[in-house]
This record gives structure tokens, C-alpha cells and sequence, in this order.
């Protein structure tokens, strides 16, 4: 599994509502596993669960803001609110500018330390060998609400 730094400080994710909740049951921001993922979790797809008129992680513990699987949470929740952006046949090291916690820093040195950590690590070869071997898991966002940070070269 990789091991990725987090870069949002979790007493600022556990206090937010805006993770692991969707508009929709088929949300393009809802996670998609990698195959060794699916082999570990046992399952072919993270399951959105409907409450009132929106979804969750079927992960999401609604009584604390916390992940079940948190250990074993999958590479776009570890990424998140970095995401792997598929564009034009390529890929970009993205941000999703819907995270506040980015709202506020996107423009400190703190950030810009992080988006380099994060881009190196993504192109060692065993981060890039995952990535090559999952090119079909990674999605188009929408550009208004992405900034796409680096292309991934694997």
C-alpha cells in the first residue's frame, strides 16, 4: 500500500463535513479502487450510502467524521484533496479547490513544499508503477473545480 503524508491535519478534516459526502450515488468524486484495493477490501467498488437527499461513504462513521477503514482507506482518500486528474490522454497531480483547508493555503510555501513531496513521490517507481497500472481508475474532474499542479509523467 502507499504510504502518503497527509496533508490536511486531521483535527481540520475531522471538523469538516465536506469529505466522503456526494450529491449523487454515481458522483465522479466518490473513490475508485485500484485492483489490489479491491483484492484487500474485497469488494469491486466503494458503495455510497443514501441519507435524505445525499450519499456518503459507506465508511464514513456520521457519529465522529471518522473512516472505518481509515488504515486501509483507499489511494484517492489518502491522496485527497490531491487527486490524479485524467486530461486530454494525460495525467495531472491536481487539487480539488472544493477543500477549504486548500482555499486557505494554496498560495503558502507550506503548499508548495507539499505539492513537491507529493509529485516526487508519485513518480518513484513503485508510486508510478501502481499509477501505470491503473490508468482506467482515474477520472476527468471538472475544470472549474480542479487546478491541475504538475503532469504526471509514468
Amino acid at each position: 500500500m502507499v504510504r502518503i503524508k497527509q496533508y490536511v491535519p486531521s483535527d481540520y478534516c475531522l471538523s469538516c463535513l465536506g469529505c466522503c459526502r456526494y450529491n449523487s450515488n454515481s458522483s465522479i468524486w466518490s473513490p475508485k479502487l485500484l485492483e489490489q484495493e479491491k483484492r484487500e477490501l474485497g469488494l469491486e467498488k466503494i458503495e455510497l450510502i443514501q441519507i435524505n437527499e445525499s450519499y456518503i461513504c459507506r465508511f464514513l462513521n456520521l457519529e465522529n467524521n471518522q473512516c472505518r477503514i481509515y488504515k486501509k482507506r483507499p489511494l484517492e482518500c489518502r491522496l485527497y484533496p490531491f487527486l490524479i486528474n485524467s486530461c486530454a490522454e494525460k495525467l495531472y497531480l491536481s487539487v480539488h479547490l472544493s477543500c477549504p483547508f486548500v482555499k486557505d493555503k494554496i498560495n503558502s510555501k507550506e503548499f508548495k513544499k507539499y505539492l513537491s513531496y507529493l509529485t516526487r513521490y508519485l513518480l518513484k517507481p513503485l508510486a508510478s508503477s501502481i499509477l501505470n497500472e491503473n490508468l482506467k481508475v482515474f477520472s476527468a474532474y471538472p475544470a472549474g473545480q480542479v487546478v491541475n499542479l504538475a503532469e504526471l509523467k509514468i
